[in-house]
């Protein structure tokens, strides 16, 4: 398996390989039945952790950037819009599954 496939799968928690799909796990309004490519286990992200997450990550940051701009710590908001795609594609890689029945 080359490099590139650790960074496109993540590991499938029952055949411990590189199978699953590691972005795309949350979705616009639902989450999407991730199916392993090689035990063929089908799983999802739990709906709260994910809603939690989508809302979380952009008032957290943008928090920071208040108080960054409060303390007059001037950084530009595409610094701060770059940091909340890498967290949020961060969550996506590392988001635990639960088995879909």
């Amino acid at each position: 398996m080359n490099f590139l496939n650790y960074i496109r799968y993540s590991k499938c928690p029952n055949c411990k390989k590189h199978g699953i799909k590691a972005f795309f796990k949350t979705s616009h309004g639902h989450n999407p039945i991730v199916v392993c490519k090689y035990c063929k286990k089908k799983y999802t992200v739990n709906i709260a952790l994910s809603i939690f997450m989508k809302i979380f990550l952009p008032v957290s940051l943008g928090l920071l950037f208040l108080c960054l701009r409060i303390k007059n710590i001037v950084i530009p908001f595409w610094i701060i819009a770059i940091v909340v795609i890498i967290a949020y594609e961060i969550f996506e890689y590392f988001a635990p599954l639960e088995e879909h029945n």
